[in-house]
């Protein structure tokens, strides 16, 4: 439990949750806000299901025509 919370919080304060959402909305793939953060696919998809966007960043990639 200790470990995840560390974690959690890491993922965090590598990708603040404004900037996330900010992408997000702007359309950006998980690649793109990977790169930007120069973080992992995996843990930018990680903060997008706990921070509660994933509906969110699908229905936007998917308006989009991204990937």
């Amino acid at each position: 439990a200790i470990e995840e919370e560390a974690y959690a919080t890491g993922a965090a304060a590598l990708v603040p949750y404004s900037s996330l959402k900010r992408f997000i909305f702007e359309g950006k793939t998980v690649a793109e806000i990977a790169r930007h953060f120069n973080v992992s696919r995996a843990l930018v998809e990680y903060r997008i299901k706990i921070s509660r966007l994933w509906d969110a960043y699908k229905e936007s990639i998917f308006s989009s025509g991204a990937q």
